[in-house]
């Protein structure tokens, strides 16, 4: 995290949501801060600390700044804004000491996607794998309680080193507890067109990293060979071999992105394709060598 610094726009707003959230649940310990998200991208969290609770959640301004903006009563704003709080408000103090036993974690530990080019900053402090041109990182899935959801802690180079295990162990574990935890899902949505995901629907890119997908895959859509776009870290879409060229599907991916409202979603801006044969490939990384030959 760092620091706060915006516009003068957007630091009338912040003051403004300060002072009010401040009064409303008569604190002196909420502040704004910048929170590096996927993407290189960051997003301005509001972080209210209450006594005798030793975490906070983080309700994320950018979107209530926009309709602010775009006209909205700041009022209504900050009653928004007191609603996603509500909801995210934890009730009691968590136990965080259990996250220094790897044991008493180490089965909640999941794994996600994200691309590796954008996101060599936050890279710099996680602990991570690669495949292909995209890298894993690590989650700890933990059950909020009292509610029917989970809240996910980033795992980083400092919880490596007091857990006493590398890397390669963390991307073992994380496999196998995300395929058991959050089961691969793969469904029509369109003529000829395919959806890879998990249950949740959510960070389901990474279930191409389970056991035997390419082989569920085939059979579930009945093609040995096909193309795995990366619509956004949630899911790929398959398409077959026959449906587009290389080049077309590259070109549509890259406009894709260039118009997707959450830059955070995005995963890469090529395709990647399976082949009978040979298994996966990296479609921009055969094109560079074939360019370079």
């Amino acid at each position: 995290m760092k620091e706060w610094k915006k516009n003068t726009s957007q630091n009338k707003f912040v003051t403004e949501v300060i002072a009010w959230i401040s009064q409303i649940y008569q604190l002196n310990s909420v502040s704004v801060q910048d929170v590096m998200k996927n993407n290189g991208t960051f997003l301005t969290g509001l972080v209210i600390s209450e006594p005798g609770k030793n975490m906070s959640p983080i309700i994320y301004l950018d979107n209530y700044y926009m309709e602010w903006k775009q006209g909205k009563n700041l009022k209504d704003v900050i009653h928004d804004i007191r609603i996603a709080y509500e909801k995210s408000r934890l009730s009691d103090s968590m136990d965080v000491s259990r996250f220094f036993d790897y044991e008493k974690v180490k089965d909640t530990i999941i794994c996600r996607l994200i691309n590796t080019k954008r996101n060599k900053e936050l890279l710099k402090s996680l602990p991570h794998f690669k495949f292909m041109d995209l890298s894993g990182i690590f989650y700890s899935m933990q059950q909020i309680t009292g509610r029917n959801e989970s809240g996910y802690m980033l795992i980083r180079n400092k919880h490596l080193q007091d857990w006493r295990i590398s890397s390669e162990d963390l991307k073992n574990v994380a496999i196998e507890n995300t395929q058991r935890l959050l089961p691969l899902q793969v469904e029509a949505f369109a003529d000829n067109m395919y959806v890879l995901t998990n249950t949740a629907f959510s960070h389901g890119a990474a279930s191409i990293l389970y056991e035997n997908v390419f082989e569920k895959i085939k059979k579930e859509t009945g093609w040995n060979n096909f193309y795995l776009i990366p619509s956004s870290v949630h899911e790929f879409i398959i398409i077959s071999d026959l449906e587009i060229t290389k080049e077309k599907l590259s070109k549509l991916i890259r406009e894709i992105n260039a118009e997707f409202p959450d830059k955070e979603e995005i995963l890469n801006d090529h395709a990647y394709f399976y082949e009978h044969m040979r298994g996966l490939t990296d479609l921009e990384k055969s094109k560079n060598e074939r360019e370079e030959r």
